[in-house]
């Protein structure tokens, strides 16, 4: 689920950045800069939560503390990241007593 839920980030985002792009014809001030990075870093955060995603599928141990970073950036995209992540936290905390994951 956080493989999927990152690759609809990135999709979000690059649409939202060349929307962006192309509708403005204006030059670009302080505030449309600090929006492209804000972008920017949310199309990161679907990066990683592909990677993430990969690497707890295959149990490795570390994925499950990278996957609640991704989770907590996750709650803050109003309202589609909030439910993602909810779901997403719910999945983890269900399966967090697999046996490759017990500490």
């Amino acid at each position: 689920m956080i493989q999927f839920w990152g690759w609809i980030q990135i999709l979000i985002t690059l649409n939202v950045l060349l929307l962006m792009t192309f509708l403005d014809s204006r030059k670009s001030d302080d505030l449309e800069m600090f929006s492209i990075a804000f972008y920017f870093a949310f199309l990161l955060i679907g990066i990683f939560s592909i990677i993430v995603g990969r690497y707890l599928k295959y149990q490795k141990t570390w994925s499950k503390a990278s996957s609640c970073v991704v989770v907590a950036f996750d709650l803050l995209m109003f309202p589609i990241g909030t439910v993602f992540g909810i779901a997403i936290i719910f999945y983890l905390y269900k399966g967090w007593n697999d046996e490759p994951f017990k500490i």
